[in-house]
């Protein structure tokens, strides 16, 4: 069977490794804004969009979106100052990750949201500057990889969640799938 991870993210291929020795990575290029305001429903409108730009035949497409939310949602900053901005916001709070998944094959399709917690610790000016000029977080929602955690208090939930791709549950879905 063809499988095609529709991402760019090194993350998400390194994840979607775990469960498949071979695929295909073709980068889904789509409009990632929306005008919902509920994150769940948003991040899965995301990972249709990508799973549909990239759909071929009989492939197994799995697409994702990750999103920050805390009150609003904190997506890829543009630059370096919206990534100071979202650092500086989050500094010292607790907030969600959401990580919308889309599974497709064909006119087959299953969609659902992973959500896992993250609290910062709270960051001088200097820790946040030196933060974005060292990891460079353009492509992270929230402007931050929890794999460089030396901003993190602590987090609750599928730490893969927070990466990007939900392994665990993304396997009980595809071993549903195939019965």
């Amino acid at each position: 069977m063809r499988i095609i991870l529709a991402s760019a993210s090194p993350r998400r291929k390194e994840l979607l490794g775990r469960i498949f020795v071979d695929f295909e990575i073709i980068p889904a290029d789509v409009n990632e804004d929306t005008e919902i305001d509920n994150p769940q429903e948003a991040v899965i409108e995301v990972a249709l969009r990508k799973a549909d730009k990239v759909s071929e035949g009989d492939a197994l497409v799995i697409s994702a979106d990750t999103t920050v939310w805390l009150d609003r949602f904190y997506n890829k900053p543009r630059d370096f100052h919206e990534a100071v901005q979202m650092l500086t916001e989050l500094s010292g709070r607790r907030h969600h990750v959401y990580t919308g998944v889309c599974v497709r094959q064909g006119s087959k399709c299953v969609t659902f949201c992973e959500v896992s917690y993250v609290t910062f610790r709270k960051l001088t000016d200097r820790e946040i500057a030196d933060y974005v000029n060292t990891y460079e977080p353009y492509d992270k929602a929230g402007a931050y990889g929890i794999q460089h955690g030396e901003i993190i208090e602590s987090y609750e939930g599928d730490l893969d969640n927070i990466i990007g791709l939900p392994v665990e549950r993304l396997r009980e879905v595809l071993r549903d799938w195939e019965s």
